[in-house]
């Protein structure tokens, strides 16, 4: 018994087709297109219009603020980091790995991409340092010296 490989496109044409007759087609690719991109993984002429961002999160102690991005299959050399009047800002490009093959199903999505995290009043912008290791970005961002916690002595 043989298996052809099917599309799965979940959330594409058939969702938006339905609603069609009550909106204007553009006004709800418009409306859909930041979910699809994110959920249905799409291939094809789509898939050069569509951008990614890598998920992140940002933790905090006394002393600094971490932010840890996800940049799987990425190396330092795709990646700039730079920090500019309180704002953060991570870029980069994901290649395809399969150029020069034909792809049968290609869900994940590649491309440039960039964030920009406002970093607050209490960071000490000029001491931002990183670490990348296994596909995550360690973003340290330490807090300034007056903005941390200390014991104040009662007279």
């Amino acid at each position: 018994m043989t298996r052809s490989l099917i599309r799965h496109t979940p959330f594409h044409r058939p969702l938006i087709g339905a609603f069609e007759p009550l909106f204007g087609k553009a006004m709800l690719d418009d409306f859909f297109s930041p979910v699809l991109s994110r959920v249905a993984g799409h291939d094809g002429a789509e898939s050069a219009a569509m951008t990614w961002w890598p998920a992140a999160d940002l933790t905090q102690t006394d002393e600094v603020y971490t932010l840890a991005v996800d940049l799987p299959g990425l190396t330092k050399a795709d990646i700039d980091l730079t920090v500019e009047d309180h704002t953060l800002t991570l870029s980069g490009e994901r290649r395809a790995s399969h150029e020069g093959a034909t792809a049968d199903r290609v869900e994940r999505i590649y491309g440039r991409f960039a964030r920009r995290f406002n970093l607050p009043g209490d960071t000490d912008v000029s001491a931002v340092s990183a670490e990348f290791e296994h596909g995550v970005l360690n973003i340290t961002i330490p807090k300034a010296e007056e903005a941390k916690a200390r014991k104040i002595d009662i007279a």
